[in-house]
């Protein structure tokens, strides 16, 4: 199977520096970063050093995706955080989870021992909070929803397109819902992850808080719905 790598930069030059000489670029057969803006150089240094650059049209983390998803190629996505917060060693061990029938594959961040280097107290506790409601209303057992690093199928990602809307800081976990809550097997491999370097930090704690929580609660009431209209359905035959 094709594999394609997306990442999203936005004033990431420092990180980009360190990414250019970790990416094992013979494993993947197309590599796609979406930059939404740079200013510092980041883009031109991705492009000479041979990466190929896609310059974003829209606003947001996951509109980023989105638009590197329309011109994909793979029949496995990897998507990572371009900030130099993932160690691509686990990449292999992704894929391999992958071809044993997985749709998705998160790189959880607090499963079996790995550790987020990147955390504060306040993001640390907002990850578990999210993901502990995203478990309890959906029932999944997910370790980590918002982590950047995963890999999925694509066919069976555009099976789910459409309800896949965020374009923000949102986009990681509301793939991990509709994954999961459209009947994909879903699973976790740990892996630890990085302080960043250089750049800043995109998440805002109300601001994307907030995003986060709407999210959840319009999925979970459209989930709720699709679901008595297919009992209805099924009921009527």
């Amino acid at each position: 199977m094709k594999m394609t790598l997306i990442g999203a930069t936005l004033n990431e030059i420092d990180a980009a520096k360190v990414i250019v000489k970790q990416i094992d670029r013979k494993f993947f057969d197309e590599i796609i970063i979406v930059d939404g803006g740079s200013t510092d150089g980041t883009p031109e240094f991705l492009r000479k050093n041979g990466i190929f650059v896609l310059k974003q049209k829209s606003k947001g983390y996951g509109a980023a995706y989105k638009e590197a998803l329309k011109i994909a190629k793979g029949d496995i996505i990897i998507e990572f955080t371009a900030d130099g917060s993932v160690i691509f060693d686990r990449v292999p061990e992704l894929v391999k989870k992958l071809e044993s029938g997985y749709d998705l594959v998160i790189v959880s961040r607090y499963a079996g021992g790995a550790k987020s280097y990147d955390d504060t107290l306040i993001t640390a506790m907002g990850n578990h909070i999210f993901t502990f409601i995203i478990n309890m209303l959906f029932g999944t057992a997910y370790t980590d929803t918002l982590v950047g690093f995963r890999g999925y199928r694509r066919k069976s990602y555009e099976k789910i397109r459409h309800k896949v809307y965020s374009n923000g800081l949102s986009w990681p976990m509301q793939n991990a819902i509709q994954f999961a809550a459209n009947g994909f097997k879903v699973g976790e491999i740990p892996g630890d992850e990085p302080k960043r370097i250089g750049g800043k930090r995109k998440m805002r704690i109300f601001g994307t808080g907030w995003e986060l929580l709407r999210l959840i609660i319009r999925d979970y009431m459209g989930i709720r719905r699709e679901r008595k209209r297919n009992k209805k359905r099924l009921a009527g035959h």
